[in-house]
């Protein structure tokens, strides 16, 4: 059985503010491939218990389509967050078993596996070091990232091709 592959770009935009620098926080936009634009404006945030803020979402954008997914916390999404200092990481995912893409970050994340029942929508991570993206139904082991939100299951399943 042939896999079909969709690159997806995944930036998010970790910068810690005080409470004093707030008001209009923005970042210039970034090109990446295939003219994609990606920026980080208006992002949500929630408050530590050390007074400054960071943020709790990252952008995804497949192809010409920005979806915005609200982020856990645990250590996985701590250690993403390093990452994506970084800058953008761009992923090429594959298909498995007609649910999930997932695609392999180079490196290993910190797990936090629980046994869940994941939805379309749902960002999981797999052994420690693939980044799945799921569009159906699934139980499985696995550490929660986040999840998309603002987008039906068939709209998703479109999103991310056959």
């Amino acid at each position: 059985m042939k896999k079909n592959i969709k690159t997806l770009f995944l930036a998010v935009v970790f910068v810690t503010l005080f409470s004093a620098v707030l008001g209009g926080c923005s970042e210039n936009a970034e090109q990446l491939a295939d003219d994609t634009m990606l920026s980080a404006e208006n992002f949500s945030t929630e408050q530590p218990n050390n007074g400054e803020e960071t943020t709790n979402e990252m952008k995804i954008t497949i192809g010409d389509t920005v979806l915005t997914a609200k982020l856990e916390t645990n250590a996985a999404v701590d250690a993403l967050k390093e990452m994506l200092k970084q800058g953008p990481l761009t992923l090429v995912m594959t298909d498995y078993a007609q649910m999930e893409k997932g695609a392999d970050l180079g490196t290993t994340l910190p797990e936090d596996n629980q046994s869940t029942d994941v939805r379309s929508g749902d960002i999981m991570l797999y052994q420690g070091r693939t980044l799945v993206i799921y569009y159906d139904t699934n139980t499985w082991s696995l550490t929660r990232i986040g999840r998309i939100e603002g987008i039906e299951e068939k709209d998703l399943r479109e999103l991310l091709g056959p």
